[in-house]
């Protein structure tokens, strides 16, 4: 970790986009659609997790899903507020909510956003992005776009980001064959009995 330098996350970037509300319909799957806040969680997002926009609003949807960038739960309850998810690809008709913000790589950085995404969203630093959210109520907290913006964190040369991604990436895939095995095993093993 000798060349990890301490960095805004303003410097990692291109600031922070957000969506609007929109009225829309649940339950409804059809495109142009608005992500819902729950689809972001444990470093993905759930594209299944949406809502369809009514008609009168279509014009008003704003910052579509564009790959290869992290969505952050900006507003939420203190549990799940500050969690984010890795977006791979561009997900067409598929709009943002103003409770969500839409990150992409700084131009001339480089920055791996699926390292930002493990880095933001698990240990230490995910803590610090929970500690910056506020409000008086206990069901709902907000984290300041500035504030967030101002987080300092430990980062890696571009090189090293993308092979630490890699390597959880990897990781990830074996863990999802092997969740696959097991759910396959008792279904077998249910038929079985």
């Amino acid at each position: 970790m000798t060349n990890w330098h301490e960095k805004k996350l303003d410097e990692l970037i291109d600031g922070l986009a957000a969506g609007v509300s929109v009225r829309s319909r649940d339950g409804d799957l059809s495109r142009p659609a608005v992500l819902k806040t729950s689809a972001v969680s444990g470093g993905k997002v759930d594209i299944r997790e949406t809502k369809a926009v009514i008609a009168a609003d279509v014009v008003r949807a704003k910052c579509p899903l564009v790959g290869d960038s992290i969505v952050i739960s900006r507003m939420n309850p203190p549990a799940l507020v500050g969690a984010t998810g890795y977006v791979k690809t561009d997900e067409q008709g598929v709009f943002l909510p103003d409770r969500l913000w839409l990150a992409r790589s700084r131009r001339g950085v480089g920055t791996d956003m699926r390292w930002l995404n493990y880095r933001l969203g698990f240990g230490d630093v995910a803590v610090g992005v929970r500690d910056l959210a506020t409000g008086t109520s206990n069901s709902m907290k907000n984290i300041p776009k500035t504030s967030l913006l101002n987080l300092s964190l430990l980062a890696p040369p571009a090189h090293e980001q993308r092979a630490i991604s890699a390597a959880i990436g990897s990781a990830e895939d074996l863990i999802t064959s092997l969740e696959r095995i097991i759910t396959k095993k008792r279904a077998i093993k249910q038929g079985m009995i």
